[in-house]
């Protein structure tokens, strides 16, 4: 699927409707009593009856949700929706930060061929009791000039919350009925970590709807190389089974992925447990609830875990945080099994075979040509001038199954300075959605004006 992103983001509006969906939503969860034809407004009245979610309107500033950009992709850039969305809060810690060196180690565990599957979208979630806002500006700084050249590829965002978003308390629910009972400092510091996961999820949801799947990270993390190519390979060894989540670690809520459709299911399942329980645990309560309701617990929870919340063995993700974010408290737990080896690239195999492949351009060889089809490696084409057409003859027919590129172009124009013609004449436009289906045995790409550099990074046919 094709997704360009060429404008600015303003995600007021938008935002704001999603979390008025989700607040909406709140009342399906815990009465289940929502029928078709109720109007939006009986929704609302019946809402105001339920103590956790009117709890959570009121303590939440709901007249500005626009995000605060602090790195957003370069307005000129236009990219294809990545596979996968990769998101961390993070927070200022009292002793020592970690962001940095997850990034750093996230960014270089990638081989090239991985760099168009993933976007690396971080929540800098400060605390507004401390007034310490000035942490976002601080670590956008360091971002922009540490990995200058992911900013530019559009693979890292930086946003925050709007100031006012967050309240200076949160109320606590004298009747818990999961009877947990903490220190003011640490219910806080467990609430507002759901709230900014909600945050931080609907940001996503909103912003990159065309991507597949989302897994939840968090800032003191490591990885080996090869990681985006081990999940994707897990996807498909896993893809018969009815999964709702897959996990990558064992701790805590790292390397916990979702399918986007599901990731919203969760958010709403979230809202409501906000000030009642620690995330991991309404984790847990989000596969028992939906699988278990009516079953006897325990052997529902074995079935979960082998069905339905499939966890990848050993674990892709380490710990290596020692200071919690919430102050006074260290956090030494490791994962015993985690192993740095590299892992191998996955590129699909038995493609449909080129019968040829044609440039116009003459810096762009035809061992170019086939190393980006076959190998995913990225084609770069150094400021095509217009008129540059390139061209794939395939042996057979075949549908279009994923096309990846970027480049750079700004321009108030509606049109776009680059076509994809399939069959010699018909022009494609984003997204394929409706295309795949139809069979080709040609492809050109063909640059109508002049662009910055061109970067195609992958093309994948499927057999009818």
């Amino acid at each position: 699927m094709i997704h360009l992103k060429s404008q600015p983001r303003n995600c007021k509006l938008a935002i704001a409707l999603l979390f008025a969906l989700i607040l909406c939503s709140i009342y399906l969860f815990n009465n289940n009593q929502i029928v078709d034809g109720q109007k939006p407004v009986t929704l609302i009245k019946v809402l105001s009856s339920n103590l956790t979610a009117t709890h959570f309107y009121y303590f939440y500033n709901y007249t500005d949700t626009t995000p605060v950009f602090y790195i957003s992709p370069p307005s000129d850039l236009h990219r294809t929706a990545p596979d996968i969305v990769i998101a961390i809060p993070t927070v200022p810690r009292n002793n020592q930060s970690y962001i940095i060196k997850t990034v750093e180690n996230l960014l270089a565990q990638l081989y090239d061929e991985e760099k168009h599957r993933i976007v690396i979208v971080i929540s800098c979630n400060y605390d507004v009791n401390q007034e310490n806002s000035e942490y976002c500006v601080q670590l956008a700084s360091t971002l922009s000039a540490s990995f200058d050249w992911a900013c530019k590829q559009g693979l890292i965002e930086l946003i925050s919350y709007p100031e006012y978003w967050t309240p200076k308390e949160f109320p606590q629910d004298p009747l818990n009925p999961f009877n947990i009972t903490d220190p003011p400092d640490r219910f806080y510091w467990r609430t507002k970590q759901h709230t900014d996961f909600i945050y931080l999820m609907s940001y996503c949801l909103h912003v990159h709807p065309a991507s597949s799947f989302y897994i939840q990270l968090e800032d003191d993390v490591l990885t080996r190389k090869g990681y985006v190519s081990e999940i994707q390979r897990f996807i498909q060894k896993v893809q018969s089974k009815p999964w709702l989540t897959l996990e990558f670690s064992n701790l805590g809520f790292i390397g916990k992925l979702f399918r986007m459709q599901s990731l919203q299911q969760f958010v709403i399942h979230d809202l409501p447990l906000y000030n009642l329980i620690p995330i991991d645990w309404s984790f847990d309560e989000f596969h028992f609830r939906s699988f278990c309701k009516h079953l006897p617990r325990k052997p529902c929870v074995r079935k979960v875990y082998r069905e339905h919340r499939i966890s990848h063995r050993p674990p892709l993700f380490q710990h290596v945080g020692l200071y919690s974010s919430l102050a006074g408290k260290q956090q030494n737990l490791k994962e015993k099994r985690f192993s740095d080896t590299p892992l191998p690239l996955l590129i699909e195999g038995n493609k449909i075979q080129l019968a040829n492949a044609i440039c116009t351009d003459n810096s762009v060889t035809k061992d170019m040509i086939y190393d980006m089809y076959y190998k995913e490696k990225p084609l770069e084409i150094v400021n095509p001038l217009p008129k540059l057409k390139l061209t794939l003859y395939f042996n057979e027919s075949a549908s279009i199954s994923a096309i990846a590129f970027r480049y750079h172009f700004e321009s108030s124009s509606a049109s776009d300075p680059l076509g994809v013609f399939i069959n010699s004449d018909v022009q494609l436009s984003p997204p394929f959605d409706d295309l795949k289906n139809v069979q080709i045995n040609e492809l050109t790409i063909r640059v109508h004006r002049e662009i910055a550099t061109l970067v195609i990074s992958r093309l994948t046919l499927r057999r009818p």
